[in-house]
């Protein structure tokens, strides 16, 4: 009988690719205390698209972060060939990150396994700039003195006028 069309030839090798996780990323301050301005508590939320490249399935999905106080979840531990699916880390912004004017989601490690091969893929750390706060300052200052003594000096019962600086 002729083989089909999609089946290998006779005697020829049948060749699965096994690949490591493709992971795209990306990135959003989030103001978790509705302050309007991002500060220390508010958070750094990476979304990461994890596919697998590979013509057999991934198991045992997980991504881990290198180092930092974070969190991942994933929906799933398993990916079909071609599929994708999207996980969500979050770290919380203290002040040093305000401060520095940025904060960081560390480098992350995507693991899974194909074929009974472990494969895993390298993702760099996430950085977003925080907008500087708009700063207040004051000053008062004399602008101008009325003398009553007419001698050129300030002195008691003369009349001051202040300006306000803000």
């Amino acid at each position: 009988a002729p083989a089909s069309p999609s089946a290998p030839a006779p005697g020829a090798a049948d060749v699965r690719a096994v690949l490591p996780p493709t992971v795209s990323t990306s990135g959003a301050l989030v103001d978790a205390d509705g302050s309007g301005i991002i500060d220390a508590g508010d958070r750094l939320e990476v979304t990461f698209t994890v596919t697998n490249p590979s013509s057999l399935p991934m198991s045992d999905i997980s991504l881990s972060a290198n180092g930092g106080d974070v969190s991942i979840s994933c929906p799933a531990t398993t990916l079909a060939p071609g599929a994708s699916m999207t996980c969500v880390g979050r770290v919380r912004v203290d002040q040093a990150d305000v401060d520095a004017g940025s904060a960081t989601f560390p480098s992350v490690t995507a693991r899974g396994v194909v074929s009974d091969d472990k494969v895993s893929a390298g993702v760099p750390g996430v950085t977003l700039a925080i907008a500087a706060r708009p700063a207040l300052s004051a000053g008062q200052r004399v602008s101008q003195a009325r003398h009553r003594h007419q001698d050129g000096r300030v002195g008691r019962g003369d009349g001051l006028v202040f300006r306000r600086d803000v």
